[in-house]
């Protein structure tokens, strides 16, 4: 599936996976089935990510959400 550009600024987006480490008083363990995707704008740097968790657990629920648009509203 394929970024589409940002719906703000036009630039080129990337997608970013966060690799999940457990906190030094934890060991530092990886985690890798708790790593998370988001979507960054290369140019202005807005991000789209899970609105307080950090990200989303899959690539695919990523670009989906990034490549959402809202339909503009029409006067009646």
């Amino acid at each position: 599936m394929e970024l589409k550009p940002c719906p703000f600024c036009g630039g080129e987006a990337e997608l970013i996976k966060d690799l999940y480490t457990e906190a030094p008083d934890f060991g530092c363990e990886r985690i890798p089935e708790l790593d998370e995707y988001y979507v960054e704008c290369k140019e202005c740097g807005v991000v789209q990510n899970g609105w307080g968790t950090g990200g989303w657990s899959s690539k695919g629920k990523a670009i989906s959400v990034w490549n959402t648009r809202v339909n503009p509203i029409t006067e009646v």
